[in-house]
């Protein structure tokens, strides 16, 4: 699990992700909660990427990935 709460940092890993081909598999939570907005990427054959945050626009950038 990691852990992104800068834009700056949230824009890399977008950019990564897309270059390897992952996808989205499942969201949970919000940044609303304690817990903060999850997101997990699947690309098959390789572990699956949780990434948490608890900042609004890192939540809105993951969830227009």
């Amino acid at each position: 699990m990691y852990s992104i709460d800068s834009v700056k940092l949230c824009t890399r890993y977008i950019a990564r992700l897309r270059e390897l081909g992952y996808t989205v598999c499942q969201t949970q939570y919000g940044t609303w909660t304690p817990e903060g907005y999850h997101i997990w990427f699947w690309l098959s054959g390789q572990p699956l990427i949780e990434l948490v945050t608890h900042n609004e626009e890192v939540e809105t950038m993951l969830r227009e990935y």
